[in-house]
């Protein structure tokens, strides 16, 4: 007859698969988290950057209103299509 009592290494092996288990569903758990931080960053970044650069075409045009030269000095755009079209002839 077989003997009924549980095996010493038989638990341990069990108690290592299930410790391997978790540890695999952390380590998923931590990579996917780094992934999304990774691309909020990215996201974040473009926004911070590229939106002052959208933001400033309206803002110098709306600064150089009424006025025949720009923030700074610089003409402004219907200035510099004026003198376009007089170095071209089609006024």
């Amino acid at each position: 007859m077989e003997d009924e009592t549980p095996n010493p290494l038989e638990a341990l092996l069990r108690e290592n698969l299930e410790v391997s288990r978790e540890n695999n569903r952390i380590l998923r758990d931590m990579r996917r988290l780094g992934r999304i931080a990774f691309w909020s960053k990215v996201v974040i970044w473009a926004i911070v950057l590229l939106l002052p650069l959208l933001l400033i075409g309206p803002i110098l045009d709306f600064l150089s209103e009424g006025t025949g030269a720009s923030v700074m000095g610089l003409p402004s755009a219907s200035v510099l299509e004026e003198a376009f079209l007089l170095y071209t002839g089609q006024e």
